[in-house]
């Protein structure tokens, strides 16, 4: 048994279609809504635009003051924040869609924003497509989304927001459509690029970090494409960009750690070949087996001659990629060179990687001792470095669906792993804890970890007090409206440390935002 995912993938591994059924314009007692649910403030326009100010306009329904207000519905999941020189507090996230019933609009775009009054405003960054053109009798062109109804691609999945040297957010995000990595940056206006894409298969950018070294952009990423002799390479890529602006960046790249012999899946693998899957390899369709071969099975060209084997073909659904490299996080080690710590989905093991003079060296954390395996450890891994060099990570292990921590001294000694919550002794039995764990080390010493109760939708917060070579943990819940406590981070505000996560309801209307509490 393994963990699933709050967001699955179709047979080809992408997560699911947006559904483009029933749509229709956006009901004029919207506009009321849109004040009542007081949801966001949105300055932002079309992709690529920053455009704040006033526009006068004489004519079409922006002039008459009746335009059809689109609403944005489930805004700011997968999100992401991070906190300038300045106090300015940047967070971006993923716009999905407006699934009232009565509206049924499904988008996929990148968003950010400021932080203001406890409320993001939110921009459209990225993903409105320039067709079909937005008729401004009925839509307001200078409004969100640009009066925009349509989808573009769908972009916005794993943001990693990061301040560079000049004060200017930056963005790393996955494009779903095209299975690539993708990067924005706000300089007059938000652009945005391509950093690396699939040349043919392949899946590229998911678990996006982003940081900024030497005013540099700095991607750690996961990707997944087509290997030698049919096997399938997975790892973990660093992108380096030659300067901050989106427009005008180079990248250069290395790989920290590569499994050379992933499992394969049918969308992986070239024309004419399938995935077999007791070898996991990709293989040459054959014709000769002599026999009809079984339900399930296809004849191929297997290095004992043609014969019938059983494939996985596109209806085969993974809750997670069978890689190495999931959920990539990145902190900076003391020296200002770049720690990552993440998941082998394959192993289920925690790994964690550091950058020494002679390249990355990696040392499994937790999942596997002396050879042996020790569970399914390291699901929605998170890093911090603290000022000795030595890296702490929370993760879940994905049999007990308990919260798990281990201390690694320097980057190269594991030390005993911990419980840090094992989703027992509720009222209403075992609750599944942990999703969404984002690690914090305070000058003292403590280990602070907001998380989701993936049973109940609450925010917890678990705190680890050093003791005897461990943690004392003590747990609070932080109460707050809907279904609560996804995609947590904890941020510095103001010289007190609060959390940003994501909530969402179902009635009146399908809504979600980000929330900032304190604990």
């Amino acid at each position: 048994l393994r963990r699933r995912e709050r967001r699955s993938s179709d047979g080809n591994g992408k997560p699911p279609a947006r559904s483009d059924a029933g749509r229709r314009s956006v009901r004029p007692a919207a506009r009321q809504a849109l004040a009542a649910l007081s949801l966001v403030v949105f300055a932002g326009l079309p992709a690529g635009c920053s455009c704040n100010e006033d526009v006068t306009v004489a004519a079409g329904c922006r002039g008459r003051g009746d335009c059809e207000v689109i609403l944005p519905g489930l805004i700011g999941a997968y999100s992401s924040a991070a906190v300038a020189n300045d106090g300015t507090v940047w967070v971006a996230g993923y716009l999905e869609a407006n699934w009232d019933i009565e509206v049924n609009l499904g988008w996929g775009d990148l968003v950010a924003g400021r932080l203001e009054d406890n409320e993001v405003a939110w921009t459209v960054v990225d993903g409105v497509p320039a067709e079909p053109a937005v008729d401004p009798e009925v839509y307001d062109p200078a409004g969100f989304r640009g009066g925009q109804t349509e989808p573009g691609d769908d972009v916005g999945l794993w943001t990693s927001i990061a301040i560079d040297g000049g004060g200017k957010p930056g963005v790393a995000y996955y494009d779903a459509t095209n299975r690539a990595l993708r990067y924005a940056h706000l300089d007059s206006g938000w652009s945005a690029t391509v950093v690396q894409q699939p040349a043919d298969l392949g899946d590229i950018g998911r678990y996006a970090k982003l940081l900024y070294l030497d005013g540099r952009p700095v991607i750690a990423y996961l990707f997944i494409e087509p290997g030698a002799g049919g096997a399938i390479r997975s790892g973990v890529r660093v992108a380096t960009g030659s300067t901050a602006a989106a427009g005008e960046v180079q990248w250069a790249f290395e790989e920290v750690a590569v499994n050379e012999a992933s499992p394969c899946r049918d969308h992986l693998c070239p024309n004419n070949t399938v995935c077999v899957a007791a070898e996991g390899l990709c293989a040459a369709e054959a014709s000769d087996c002599g026999a009809d071969c079984a339900s399930g099975e296809e004849c191929v060209d297997l290095p004992g001659g043609a014969q019938c084997a059983a494939v996985l073909t596109s209806a085969k659904l993974d809750t997670y990629p069978d890689a190495l490299g999931l959920y990539v996080s990145a902190a900076l080690q003391p020296d200002g060179a770049m720690g990552l710590a993440f998941y082998d989905r394959v192993a289920g093991n925690v790994v964690v990687a550091r950058r020494g003079g002679e390249g990355w060296t990696t040392v499994i954390a937790d999942g596997e001792q002396a050879g042996e395996d020790t569970g399914d450890k390291g699901i929605g891994t998170s890093l911090a470095i603290d000022g000795q060099g030595n890296y702490h990570v929370a993760y879940v292990d994905g049999l007990a669906e308990a919260l798990g921590y281990v201390m690694v001294e320097g980057g190269s000694t594991p030390t005993t792993p911990e419980l840090v919550d094992d989703g027992l002794g509720n009222p209403d039995g075992h609750h599944i804890v942990g999703d969404d764990p984002d690690i914090l080390v305070t000058q003292g010493g403590d280990i602070r970890i907001s998380y989701q109760d993936a049973s109940s939708g609450q925010l917890r917060l678990a705190i680890g007090t050093p003791s005897s070579g461990q943690h004392d943990w003590a747990r609070q819940i932080i109460e707050q409206e809907g279904f609560a406590g996804a995609f947590s981070q904890q941020i510095e505000i103001g010289g007190a440390v609060q959390i940003i996560n994501w909530w969402r309801v179902a009635s009146p209307l399908p809504i979600g935002n980000v929330r900032v509490v304190s604990p």
